[in-house]
């Protein structure tokens, strides 16, 4: 009878989705908190027209994938809550 050890078996990472949610969640608060902390606002929502196109033209010069997608969601957030839509 062979026994098998947990090193003789292929390693697979399962959950991917649930790494890449966390991870995406973290970027995206981590950025909204670096905004609302620049533009001294409590909440995304608060940002101005102006503001919020600042952040846009980050985003559209950002060449970091993760950086890019938290700075999306957080102009999507500003869009959603103030049902205007600058991208």
């Amino acid at each position: 009878m062979e026994i098998k050890r947990k090193g003789d078996f292929e390693y697979k990472l399962h959950k991917q989705h649930k790494i890449s949610e966390y991870l995406e969640n973290e970027a995206t608060e981590w950025v909204i908190g670096s905004i609302t902390d620049h533009f001294e606002v409590e909440l995304i929502e608060e940002l101005t027209i102006q503001q919020i196109e600042e952040v846009v033209k980050e985003y559209e010069d950002c060449d970091d994938q993760y950086i890019a997608m938290a700075l999306r969601n957080s102009i999507s957030q500003w869009e959603n809550d103030n049902d205007q839509y600058v991208l």
